[in-house]
């Protein structure tokens, strides 16, 4: 399995027309460029792409970062060493991509960390009125997942986050 192409790279992380109705793009997908392919321990990051998603009326969100890695087994790494987050505990998701873990932070955000081949993504789901909503934070996971395999497989992302 080889890396992701940046072109591809930047389209893992959905774009506005890829989001439910009422979400919106809070921040643009930013493209970060490593000089040096080790972050301590890890080696092997090529580029990572980072955006921030708002939700209907503003009282929800997501932050989703996706790294390409040279590998899969530099991905498994990155994946490995974010097993063990202080403030957060593990809590039960549908399993997505090759690898993930949930997690619930002490402020009651949620978290999944997944590996697709040789991509590391990351989403955090928060809301300011009530609960992160587990489902929201799945379906991103599965469109990002997806997204990372058409990538992969040389093909423009195009997959949607659809939440019932």
């Amino acid at each position: 399995m080889t890396a992701v192409p940046q072109d591809l790279g930047m389209l893992i992380v959905p774009g506005i027309a890829d989001l439910p109705s009422g979400w919106s793009m809070g921040k643009a997908a930013e493209l970060y460029v490593y000089d040096d392919p080790c972050d301590g321990a890890i080696c092997g990051f090529r580029y990572s792409v980072r955006a921030q998603l708002t939700g209907p009326g503003g009282s929800s969100g997501a932050s989703v970062k996706v790294a390409s890695m040279e590998s899969a087994d530099a991905a498994k790494a990155v994946y490995e060493s974010m097993l063990d987050p202080q403030d957060w505990r593990k809590t039960s998701l549908q399993p997505v991509g090759d690898m993930s873990v949930a997690f619930t932070s002490t402020s009651g955000s949620l978290r999944i960390e997944l590996t697709v081949g040789t991509v590391f993504a990351e989403i955090t789901h928060g809301s300011t009125k009530g609960s992160p909503s587990p489902g929201v934070l799945e379906a991103m996971a599965r469109a990002v997942a997806e997204r990372a395999q058409q990538a992969q497989n040389g093909d423009r992302p195009d997959a949607r986050v659809t939440t019932a």
